[in-house]
C-alpha cells in the first residue's frame, strides 16, 4: 500500500505536482515538453500508467475524483 506521503507526480527531480491538485493543463504540458524526446506513442503510455495508478488510489480511497486525461491531444506521429 502507498503511504499517504506519496500522493504527489514527480514531473522532473526538482518539481513535484500533487496529485490532488493534478489537472489537465499539466498533463498537457507533460505531453508538450515529452513528445521533442519521446515519441507520441510513448507520451500516451505514460498518461495512460498515470491514469491506471490514479484508478487503483481512488479504489485505495487515497483520493477522490476522476483523472483529467480527456482532451489531452497527442502530437502526430511521423
Amino acid at each position: 500500500m502507498l503511504p499517504r506521503s506519496s500522493s504527489t507526480m514527480v514531473v522532473h527531480p526538482w518539481q513535484k505536482t500533487h496529485l490532488r491538485k493534478s489537472e489537465l493543463a499539466h498533463l498537457i504540458k507533460h505531453v508538450n515538453r515529452r513528445c521533442p524526446a519521446v515519441s507520441p506513442t510513448t507520451a500516451e503510455k505514460e498518461i495512460a500508467t498515470l491514469r491506471t495508478v490514479w484508478n487503483w488510489v481512488i479504489r485505495m480511497k487515497l483520493l477522490s475524483g476522476p483523472c483529467s486525461v480527456k482532451g489531452v491531444i497527442y502530437p502526430q506521429g511521423g
